[in-house]
């Protein structure tokens, strides 16, 4: 399969992209720019769209509405320039087990099924459940990812304090 990566345009991501193999071409996009999503859809024609583009927490507290734009309203503007094609692509949305707000793994044991309602309790959470309905208001054929926490492997100086400090607080049994 062809394979097109997008991010922002900054030196960060360039040493990023760098690393990726060949087959990989990169597009440059801010995707909070519905004007840039419609062209960068149109020109690359996809089969599918991978979305995993978010402000995660904790920088998501910090920043708000850029936050929003990105998690909800970039959503949006992929799923209208998606719908726009000739042939629509499928659409994948990294959601996140945050749809389902603080579940204290002690007083809850029951397991997260696709049918457990959504109770976010947090910014994110919330964010998440407003792009996942739109996924399924429109009429793509679709799938969403419900990720877990999801922690660094590898610790090094260089790491925000504060992403430490967060990571530390997702539960290790949790359901």
């Amino acid at each position: 399969r062809r394979v097109v990566a997008t991010d922002l345009d900054v030196p960060a991501n360039r040493k990023a992209a760098a690393k990726l193999p060949p087959s990989v071409t990169v597009r440059w996009a801010d995707l909070t720019d519905p004007a840039a999503v419609d062209t960068l859809v149109s020109e690359t024609s996809p089969a599918a769209i991978t979305h995993l583009a978010a402000i995660i927490p904790p920088f998501c507290y910090l920043r708000r509405g850029l936050a929003r734009k990105v998690n909800v309203e970039a959503t949006a503007s992929l799923l209208r320039a998606a719908e726009a094609q000739p042939t629509p692509p499928r659409f994948v949305q990294a959601s996140s087990i945050a749809v389902y707000g603080a579940r204290n793994p002690y007083t809850v044991t029951d397991v997260l099924r696709p049918d457990t309602p959504t109770n976010p309790s947090d910014i994110y959470g919330a964010h998440k459940v407003e792009a996942e309905a739109l996924v399924r208001a429109s009429n793509l054929d679709w799938l969403i990812l419900r990720l877990g926490g999801v922690m660094s492997s590898t610790f090094s100086l260089a790491m925000d304090v504060e992403l430490i400090s967060f990571e530390s607080v997702l539960p290790s049994d949790g359901r």
